[in-house]
């Protein structure tokens, strides 16, 4: 079963950018995320959407 959640650290590993361009690309909407007590979750299905594009 895939995780329908993911960290920041491991969002931008699964998309191959700095995690400084994640931060980018959630700024700009290209990405969702949620936010969890202090974390900051990355949606694996946006995930999959920028790299289907």
């Amino acid at each position: 079963m895939e995780p329908k959640l993911v960290s920041i650290r491991e969002a931008a590993k699964l998309l191959g950018v700095s995690r400084s361009t994640l931060y980018l690309m959630l700024d700009d909407q290209r990405l969702d995320s949620v936010k969890l007590n202090r974390r900051r979750l990355v949606k694996v299905e946006s995930i999959n959407r920028v790299v289907g594009e």
